[in-house]
């Protein structure tokens, strides 16, 4: 599709001498409602009516690219989703534009899409391929349980599922929260529920049978105390009372011990030492 400010004459011995061929679009006001099925040339054309073309085919659910070189071409190629500046563009088109080409002519649109749908090849194949070894993971992992009937890890986790979803609950139902404010919880239970998990598996005995690391310790600290005053201010996130934030640590701790006694009996039952 070719749009021109030129005139009719111009800009359809330009579209033709391309092999451009179709209904040219007159001078004039530009329809709201139009298509790229309804003319191949538009001449005329003010600056302000590439930005309602543009406009006008994504609103009918087009994904417009966008070629130009002036100032006046800055609106539609930054509405665009593919704004393109020639090599001669001005410095409003090209930092407007999303694509620079660095070369005289268009050959370089070309390459553009070729190394694009490279690109996007590359990323299918790589998230097809993670989500299907996940999925076999899984699957695998879940018969070799049903199978041998040795399922420590899932007792486990089955706890910690039910433990988080159990603060949610509260805080949805019982407490009102905003789900800006659940966002903040849910943050802050796994944070807090991570490292009670390190503290209860580290040991197969009980948790304090053996002394922790004194760096593992400090860390420790160090994350609870930055998540809470991450939690409690507000920063980067919507902020919460401070009194909920040590109900939840403290109710992890308590949890983290019954978790600690799960975990013992279960070792025994499985008799792994």
């Amino acid at each position: 599709m070719l749009v021109s400010g030129d005139s009719v004459a111009t800009t359809t011995t330009v579209a033709r001498s391309i092999g451009l061929e179709g209904p040219v679009c007159p001078p004039g006001q530009i329809p709201e409602r139009v298509g790229p099925e309804d003319f191949a040339v538009y001449a005329g054309v003010f600056p302000e009516d590439k930005f309602r073309l543009v406009k006008a085919f994504q609103g009918r659910g087009h994904t417009v690219g966008m070629c130009g070189d002036g100032a006046n071409d800055a609106p539609a190629l930054r509405q665009a989703q593919m704004g393109v500046a020639v090599s001669t563009a001005t410095d409003v088109a090209n930092s407007a534009a999303s694509i620079v080409l660095t070369e005289p002519g268009l050959g370089g649109i070309v390459l553009c899409i070729k190394e694009g749908r490279s690109a996007f090849q590359r990323i299918l194949t790589y998230t097809l391929s993670i989500l299907v070894n996940k999925s076999a993971t899984l699957i695998v992992l879940g018969a070799g349980l049903v199978m041998t009937r040795d399922a420590a890890a899932l007792i486990l986790a089955v706890l910690k599922l039910a433990f988080l979803i159990g603060i949610l609950d509260v805080a949805w139902y019982d407490l009102h929260l905003t789900p800006d404010q659940m966002q903040t919880l849910t943050f802050v239970a796994l944070i807090f529920w991570g490292q009670a998990t390190l503290y209860v598996l580290r040991e197969r005995k009980r948790m304090w049978h053996s002394r922790p690391g004194v760096w593992l310790v400090f860390f420790t600290l160090m994350d609870i105390a930055i998540t809470i005053w991450l939690a409690v201010t507000g920063i980067l996130m919507t902020p919460i009372r401070p009194s909920l934030v040590i109900t939840v640590l403290g109710t992890t701790a308590a949890f983290a011990l019954a978790m600690d006694f799960v975990k013992v009996a279960t070792f025994r039952w499985l008799r792994i030492t």
